[in-house]
């Protein structure tokens, strides 16, 4: 008898478990999305700011050629 209880608890306890679990992968991999959102913009904004280091370098080479 004691031992059902026990089993009960214990599977109401996996039970709620799981339940976190899932809750705080939620959390996990919307943080994660955001994340990758935001290194997203970064790499844009370094790109942009690349090409346009580019460009102005390649302007000033053809200045100094002539």
């Amino acid at each position: 008898m004691r031992q059902k209880e026990l089993d009960k608890v214990d599977k109401y306890h996996q039970k709620e478990q799981a339940k976190v679990d899932k809750k705080i992968q939620a959390m996990i991999d919307d943080i994660n999305q955001k994340a990758m959102k935001k290194q997203e913009k970064i790499d844009t904004k370094i790109q942009k700011r690349r090409n346009k280091i580019d460009k102005t370098g390649i302007a000033e080479e053809q200045i100094w050629q002539y």
